[in-house]
């Protein structure tokens, strides 16, 4: 399965497609199973499984398909615990989509 990797800013470019999107968690709620990441802006969530092992405040790679509303719909996720370098991820995101013939077929 081929999936770009975006950040916030970069969903609306992606709906329907499957990404590849981290940043922080920042919040969770347990009676629908949704939350909200920190990826270079606010990202919405829905998630099925591995709902209880998320932590607020680590930093996570989700792999995801962007819906209609430009919230994603959770399939995997990676815990990258809570000392990441975001500057660092987001100029990852940002040579991706300059240079993506180094990163993708």
């Amino acid at each position: 399965m081929i999936s770009i990797r975006v950040d916030a800013t970069m969903l609306s470019q992606n709906v329907s497609k499957t990404i590849r999107i981290i940043g922080q968690l920042k919040s969770i709620n347990e009676n629908d199973n949704s939350g909200i990441l920190d990826s270079n802006g606010t990202v919405n969530f829905q998630i099925d499984n591995n709902f209880n092992e998320l932590l607020i405040n680590n930093y996570y790679e989700f792999i995801a398909i962007v819906k209609p509303d430009l919230s994603i719909k959770v399939l995997q996720t990676f815990n990258f615990g809570d000392n990441l370098n975001i500057n660092a991820v987001n100029k990852m995101v940002e040579v991706v989509h300059k240079i993506p013939e180094l990163y993708y077929e």
